[in-house]
């Protein structure tokens, strides 16, 4: 219950508030907020022995970003109806 609480709220539903369009926040946040809709997040180091770097390919296209890899385990992942990602691209700056 701790993880799937945390996850929710703070790796889920915060990013929406602190970075996601006001659009965005209008959809998503109340069902969050009231558990009609689950949030996952899943992150992952870029260096590991076990998943190497180029098993991660991200692309942007005219729509906007292609993701693909995979991860083994994501909290609420086998529940959730939105999926928080994180993606680093070469025009990042952190």
């Amino acid at each position: 219950m701790r993880s799937f609480a945390s996850v929710q709220g703070a790796l889920a539903m915060y990013p929406i508030y602190a970075f996601g369009s006001d659009e965005q926040k209008r959809r998503w946040l109340p069902k969050m907020a009231s558990g009609e809709v689950i949030g996952c997040f899943g992150s992952r180091s870029l260096t590991t022995a076990r998943t190497p770097p180029h098993d991660h390919r991200r692309e942007g296209t005219k729509d906007g970003w292609v993701l693909n890899g995979a991860k083994m385990w994501i909290t609420n992942g086998s529940t959730a109806q939105l999926a928080i990602v994180w993606a680093k691209t070469a025009r990042s700056t952190t």
